[in-house]
């Protein structure tokens, strides 16, 4: 693993928002999707406000096409991944937008969602070491 790799790496887990997007179904495949991320937190009240992120990442050849194939809306998942910011201009306006592109994922069983079990439990783990 190189320095860059150690300092840029982060990992996500939630629920799929929707089917994978296919940006570009011909070699290298590519593939978007939003990850619903439960948070909370605690207002000037006390009181605990729960809230959803909305994270789009992103998928580049093996990885999309496990993804396209395997990945459906509703399913739990945790990615691993780093952070990229994109650029492009809109009018005079510049728009940053940052994403993760996937380098692993990991889609949680039925049966760890229900039950909360421990990592014994079945699941679909796909790496691409970049």
């Amino acid at each position: 693993m190189s320095h860059n790799q150690i300092n840029n790496h982060v990992q996500l887990g939630g629920t799929v928002r929707q089917d994978p997007y296919i940006i570009q179904d011909e070699s290298p495949c590519r593939v978007s999707l939003d990850i619903q991320v439960p948070d909370s937190f605690r207002n000037r009240e006390g009181e605990y406000v729960d809230f959803v992120h909305v994270q789009r990442v992103q998928a580049y050849g093996r990885i999309a096409q496990a993804i396209r194939y395997q990945v459906k809306g509703g399913m739990k998942i945790i990615i691993r991944g780093r952070i990229t910011n994109q650029s492009r201009m809109q009018g005079e306006d510049k728009i940053i937008t940052r994403e993760i592109i996937v380098t692993e994922f990991q889609i949680l069983s039925e049966k760890q969602v229900s039950e909360n079990q421990s990592d014994e439990e079945e699941y679909q783990y796909i790496n691409e070491d970049y």
